[in-house]
């Protein structure tokens, strides 16, 4: 596969591609897909910098009040059907995962790595031309 992800396993939800490097899953396991490994490895970094600037602003709020803004937020989330979308983002990705281009690209990436399929993937060129959707070889 070109990831291992099992949501009811993965205790910190990380996704591992075919080459090792461990990303933390914020989309359901769509971050690499959708935008590629460079795109994300620079998003993951803005983020990690944004949340370092806000931990140093709420380091000062009393943690009481930190509770209550956490419960609040969530209630919002919830009201908004985060379960709900959670369970739709699985199933979706489990279906996308063995759809004859997922399974085309998890082919790819073994063969060629991860990068370069990514690479290919992003290219822009028709992917059931230059890859084997539906064949069993690569033309």
């Amino acid at each position: 596969m070109a990831f291992t992800f099992e949501p009811s396993t993965a205790p910190d939800f990380t996704v591992t591609d075919l080459d090792g490097n461990v990303f933390y899953d914020l989309g359901g396991a769509y971050g690499v897909n959708v935008f590629g490994y460079d795109f994300y490895k620079e998003c993951m970094a803005l983020g990690s910098e944004r949340v370092e600037a806000l931990a140093a602003r709420m380091a000062g709020v009393p943690q009481n009040q930190l509770m209550m803004q956490k419960l609040m937020i969530n209630q919002a989330l919830y009201n908004q059907g985060l379960e709900g979308t959670q369970m739709l983002a699985t199933v979706f990705d489990g279906i996308t995962r063995h759809s004859p281009e997922g399974m085309a690209f998890k082919a790819r990436a073994e063969e060629v790595g991860f990068k370069r399929a990514v690479q290919e993937r992003d290219s822009g060129a028709a992917l059931d031309e230059i890859w084997a959707i539906g064949r069993k070889h690569r033309r």
